[in-house]
């Protein structure tokens, strides 16, 4: 009885240990994956601050080459109409 008692406490201890094992192994891989996710999470961060200040430049210079479109548009409207003007005077002078 006592050797089927000890051999009980034997496997017991065996059985304890595998499952302790197999708690540090999981715990193990539960740290590795955090590290891991950690380091996608800041290199995601990083992307994404690289994006938006791309984003702002962009967003800049589009207003910078808006207010560069109505400059322009302004100064052909002007050099339309001093044509138009230019032109009529010279039908009129022919005119005269």
């Amino acid at each position: 009885m006592d050797q089927r008692k000890n051999k009980r406490k034997q496997s017991n201890r065996e059985s304890a240990k595998r499952c302790r094992m197999r708690k540090h192994k999981h715990v193990d891989d539960m740290m590795s994956q955090m590290s891991q996710l950690t380091k996608d999470n800041s290199e995601i961060l990083n992307s994404i601050n690289i994006t938006t200040q791309h984003y702002l430049n962009v967003e800049a210079e589009n207003s910078i080459l808006r207010a560069q479109i109505g400059e322009l548009s302004q100064r052909f409207q002007s050099l339309t109409h001093q044509s138009k003007c230019h032109y009529q005077w010279v039908l009129f002078e022919r005119l005269l």
